[in-house]
């Protein structure tokens, strides 16, 4: 009841997180973030609400609020910013159309907005994703794919989209600095994505000991608490 009437209510808002340039720790972009405004205005993040919205049959309204509130950022702070898309929202024939219909509307701010494909997720129709991937990029939006290295994570799906980085999963950054099965399986990913001219980004970067291993391995960009939390777009310069 909550999240139906959070939507309605407009309670549900971006918060964005800043994604690192590791060469010259600048930001190189946001990654724009669900949350949702309780009564007393406090931010509520995504681990609370956003299974029961899968369930309530809710959660592509919530990839509208997200791609609006990313078109946003970009119009007013002329940020890059990326936004998570599953493959049920890409196999949505309603929700591709409205965000097609985004892009279409805004296409000269499309250049500055990228798409994280959840990787976590099964992809059961790969003609689907690729069909989605090729209709985003004619309006000039950058691809990749989140979560790699969890889930149905394999090499050769990187092979067969047409992305531009690979996202690596938190599970194989948060003790990077401390586990060699870790910084070897990112080592091979970096690797693996350098020869096929993916970039690459680390999430989960909490501390300066796993920056300097990323940045030892060649990542090129980072994302974490190091270098910001999820912040409202008023705090965005």
């Amino acid at each position: 009841k909550q999240v139906k009437n959070g939507l309605k209510q407009n309670r549900f808002k971006a918060f964005f997180q800043p994604i690192m340039d590791i060469e010259n720790k600048s930001i190189y972009k946001y990654e724009a973030l669900i949350r949702y405004r309780d009564d007393t205005n406090t931010p509520v993040a995504p681990l609370h609400f956003l299974e029961i919205a899968r369930k309530a049959k809710l959660y592509p309204k919530v990839i509208k609020v997200m791609i609006n509130e990313a078109i946003n950022l970009i119009k007013t702070k002329n940020k890059r910013v990326a936004v998570n898309i599953s493959f049920d929202d890409i196999s949505s024939y309603k929700t591709t159309s409205y965000v097609y219909d985004i892009l279409e509307k805004n296409e000269n701010l499309t250049h500055m907005l990228e798409f994280e494909i959840l990787e976590s997720e099964e992809i059961q129709d790969f003609e689907a994703v690729i069909e989605f991937i090729s209709n985003v990029k004619k309006f000039g939006c950058t691809v990749g794919v989140d979560d790699f290295g969890a889930g149905y994570s394999n090499f050769n799906m990187l092979t067969h989209l047409d992305i531009d980085f690979v996202k690596i999963d938190v599970s194989l950054i948060n003790k990077i600095d401390s586990e060699k099965n870790q910084e070897i399986i990112v080592s091979t990913i970096s690797n693996f994505s350098k020869e096929f001219g993916f970039k690459t980004v680390a999430e989960f970067v909490t501390t300066e000991k796993i920056f300097n291993k990323v940045k030892e391995l060649k990542i090129d960009y980072a994302q974490g608490y190091y270098f910001g939390k999820p912040i409202d777009i008023k705090d965005i310069n």
